[in-house]
């Protein structure tokens, strides 16, 4: 299934080598498929594509966890953490991609300020690790 997807969306990125959302996608399923380097390229040239698309930066910090780019994972991560949404924050709280950086202090201390940016509100159904 994900080599179907990956060879449809090599084809997208050829036909429109400027979609982010083609890249974006593409990137993803390379760093699944083990590919790290053609997942890093094509995370690298989303990112520079649309630097202000908070979800495209969300699926990249994933994509750059997948494949141990820890630098450039948690430097995307806090680029998009002033700007991320409640929904957003939880599902980066919880998204499995992203348990190689749980453990690292660069990654909780991002995570806590974006958290405090919500002043303690009950995010509700969003409870971290449920």
């Amino acid at each position: 299934m994900l080599q179907k997807g990956s060879v449809q969306d090599v084809q997208w990125f050829a036909a429109e080598p400027d979609h982010s959302g083609a890249i974006g996608h593409g990137d993803g399923i390379l760093a699944l498929l083990g590919d790290r380097h053609r997942a890093h390229e094509w995370a690298s040239r989303a990112s520079l594509l649309e630097p202000d698309n908070i979800q495209l930066q969300a699926n990249l910090v994933c994509a750059w966890a997948v494949t141990d780019d820890t630098v450039a994972a948690l430097d995307a991560l806090e680029r998009i953490a002033p700007k991320m949404s409640a929904e957003l924050l939880v599902w980066m709280e919880n998204d499995n991609d992203l348990d190689s950086l749980r453990s690292l202090p660069r990654f909780t201390e991002i995570m806590r300020a974006t958290r405090a940016r919500f002043g303690g509100q009950s995010l509700p159904g969003c409870e971290p690790g449920k």
